[in-house]
Formats: structure tokens, sequence, C-alpha cells
């Protein structure tokens, strides 16, 4: 196919694909930055779209790309599925908006936001209970430990990339605890407190806020992740636009050159980089490093590695005897980089969902794989606005307004194990002290 007629095709299906997203998902607008925002015009268009338009100038001597043969390398096909998705993903949230005005929920994000923020004398119970639980689990995670790793960016001579493999692959604390609580309970605790403190300022808010930001920033940056820090950061950004605080151009841009600054300097310190040469990692990581596996993905599967299906859903399904196998995204680390996979200190490649249920499923996970992504985050977000609207559940909003990640893989949209824990401990702890409140009264 043309390269010509290709460009125009995914052009024609940026303009369609951010019309439907602003019609049935959320107002496209970054002065009121939303999910929609996030997930169609960065995640999809500018860390998926526009690596289509670089990406035939350089994978030829790209570390990661090198290994596709030229009459191989699979421009067309990321191309129409990338053009898919931009229409999919909207379509998927036109059938959330379906099935929520048949139970009669409210879908539109404007009027949630109009909506008043409930604070009660029981919302601080439960933030005092998640307060004294993630003290005492980061005390436990230093110990397991052994250290503070972000002491070694003070440090010289010391290996981050194997700190950093270590702590990625061989955690000596609960991995499943520090996924539950460091990464997704404490940031959401974090942005509820913000929230908090904005409605109400005094220096109980201020403190209780500082607290959980400042263990927040400890797990973001526990394994010394380049962009953990800058990508929670952000998270205040969504924050803030449920809050009666106007947010122009002229407060956003300069958020994100500070978020950027972040970035660079972050890459410089950790793998030792110049911050020129670090300003240009970032850029190409930004725009073109985000879809390696895009590519990947389409020329390994079928041809070269069998289609997995089911078999990298979760590790849970050993415990059925059914086989597992790691998700694609390991697979095409291996390929790419084994050495350092075997030395530990690469991870997985990253990529867009669709590459995960193209490695998968083929075809028809291509096909539906972005329908039913579209539909996950509209129709959970669209629950979220039907509950009452208080600091908690706008931190949920807020942590999965960007957090869910387009580029996290599609088998975390099928089977989100961690998101669902948290809405259950969050909710049953709420339930419990809501329960022993009434007692009480009812005592009295």
């Amino acid at each position: 196919m043309e390269i010509t007629f290709l460009s125009l095709f995914l052009v024609l299906s940026i303009i369609l694909g951010s019309y439907l997203a602003h019609r049935f998902g959320a107002p496209l607008s970054f002065s009121e930055i939303n999910f929609c925002s996030w997930y169609i015009v960065v995640e999809l268009i500018a860390m998926g779209a526009l690596s289509t338009f670089f990406i035939r100038n350089i994978y030829q001597n790209n570390w990661a790309l090198k290994i596709i043969p030229q009459e191989e390398f699979p421009l067309e096909a990321v191309t129409m599925a990338i053009s898919w998705c931009l229409i999919g993903i909207p379509l998927g949230f036109l059938l959330a908006n379906i099935i929520l005005d048949k139970f009669r929920f409210n879908n539109n994000f404007k009027k949630f936001k109009l909506k008043n923020i409930v604070i009660n004398n029981l919302y601080f119970l439960n933030v005092y209970f998640w307060l004294i639980i993630s003290i005492l689990y980061t005390a436990y995670t230093i110990y397991k430990v052994g250290e503070i790793p972000q002491l070694n960016l003070l440090r010289s001579g010391v290996d981050l990339d194997q700190i950093r493999g270590n702590l990625t692959h061989s955690y000596p604390a609960n991995n499943y605890l520090k996924e539950l609580i460091g990464f997704r309970i404490v940031p959401i605790l974090s942005f509820s407190m913000f929230i908090t403190f904005f409605k109400d300022k005094n220096i109980k808010n201020f403190i209780l806020f500082l607290c959980f930001f400042l263990i927040t920033v400890f797990y973001v940056t526990l394994n010394l992740n380049k962009s953990g820090l800058p990508l929670y950061l952000l998270g205040f950004l969504f924050a803030t636009s449920f809050l009666s605080i106007k947010i122009s151009y002229k407060h956003i841009i300069p958020s994100l050159l500070i978020l950027f600054v972040m970035l660079i300097l972050s890459y410089s310190k950790v793998r030792g980089f110049p911050i020129k040469v670090a300003a240009k990692v970032v850029v190409d990581r930004i725009i073109i490093s985000q879809s390696y596996g895009n590519y990947l993905s389409f020329y390994a599967y079928p041809k070269y590695r069998e289609h997995i299906g089911f078999h990298s859903t979760s590790k849970l399904l050993k415990k059925f005897n059914i086989d597992y196998k790691e998700p694609s995204s390991r697979e095409l680390m291996k390929l790419t980089a084994p050495e350092r996979v075997k030395e530990e200190k690469a991870g997985y490649m990253v990529s867009h969902f669709f590459a995960e249920a193209w490695a998968n499923w083929g075809m028809i996970g291509l096909i539906f794989s972005p329908l039913f992504v579209g539909f996950f985050i509209k129709f959970l977000i669209g629950i979220l606005m039907n509950i009452q609207k208080n600091p908690v559940s706008l931190g949920v909003v807020t942590y999965v307004s960007y957090n869910l990640g387009l580029g996290n893989g599609f088998n975390q949209f099928i089977f989100p194990r961690y998101l669902i824990l948290t809405a259950v401990l969050l909710s049953s702890i709420y339930f419990i002290f809501n329960y022993l409140n009434r007692r009480l009264k009812l005592n009295d």
C-alpha cells in the first residue's frame, strides 16, 4: 500500500476518531484535562500514530527493530491497526453509554463535574486507617529491600540497571502488596487528600496530603523508574479538573514543560546521558520508543511465534492446571535483547494494547480489542460517576483517567486484578467503618 495513502488514511482516522471521542467520551480539552484527552490524544496519537511517520527512517539502525528485515517491516499493518483503534475505542465509549443509559446512569462527564463533593468524618476514618497501613508497609518494604533504593542515585559507581532489574524481577518484599498498596491505594488517597485540601484548606489536610504524596513518590520511584514520578505528578492535573480552579493554557504549558524537564533529568541521571542526549532520548521515547512492540508484535506473530491465546492472561491459570505463558511484551524483549534479559537488566517491550491482542489472538483480537478497551474505560468511569461524589471516588476517577494505560497491554483490561482488589478493599473498609459508625449511634 502506498505510503501517501497510508498517511492520509491515518490522518482521516485521527480526525474522525477525535470527533467520536469528543462526542461519546468526554470533551477533548487540555484546559480541562480528562481521560479522553489522555488516552486518545496522548497515548494513542502522540505515542502511537506519530511513530508511523518517523519509524521508517530509523528502524534499520534501531537496537530493537533492526532484527526486522526491510521486506517484512509491518508499517502498513501497524498503521491500519492504529487507524482502527482511533475509531474503535470511541465506538466502545458509545456502547458503554448505551448500557449506562439502560440503567438510567449519568454518562455525561461535564454534568458529573458540576456535582457537589461530599466530605464527612467517615471519610477521614478511612484516610487515617490507610495512612497507618501504608506507613507500616513502607517500613516493611525498606526493611526487606535493605535500603532506600533511591539513595543509589546519589552514589557514584553503582550499576543502576542491575538495581532496577533486581527490584523489578527479584523484588524481596511482597510484590502483590506493593502493587496494591504502593501503586494504587496510596496514589488514589494522595489525589483524594489533594482535592480535600483545596476544598477545605487547613494544616491537617495539608499534612495528610503530604504524607500520602511522599509515600507515593517512594513507590513510583522504587525501582528507579524514569517515568514513574512525572506520570504520577501528571495525575494532579486530572485531579485539579474536579475543583473550582480554572486551568488555562498558561498553567498547562509550564506544567508539561516541568514534567518534560524532570524526564530529561531522570534519564540523564539513571542512564548517565548528557542533557542534550537525554532530551533526544525522551522525545524519541514519547513519539517512537513507546511503539516498538507494535511493530515487533506484527512481525513476530504468527510467523516466528505462535499466538498465545489466553495463556498469558494471569499466573492464576497455573492453579487450574492450565499452561501459563509469559506475555508477548516479555517474549519480544527476549527476541530483541536476550542477553540483557538473562542478566535481568531488561524487562518488557513497550507496546500498545492492540499489539498484545494481536499476539494473543491474531485478527480476532485486533478487531475486538479497541471496542472492549473503549467500553471498559467509559463504563468504569461511568459507574464511578454515579456513586457518591466524595474525595475517594474522585481519587479513583483521577487514577483510572491516566493509569489504565493503552500501552500497558490488553491482558490488564481483560483481567484487571489489582483494580478489582483495590475497589474491594476500599469499599470494604468504608462499609466496615460505616457499619461501626451506625452501630455506635444506635447504642447511644
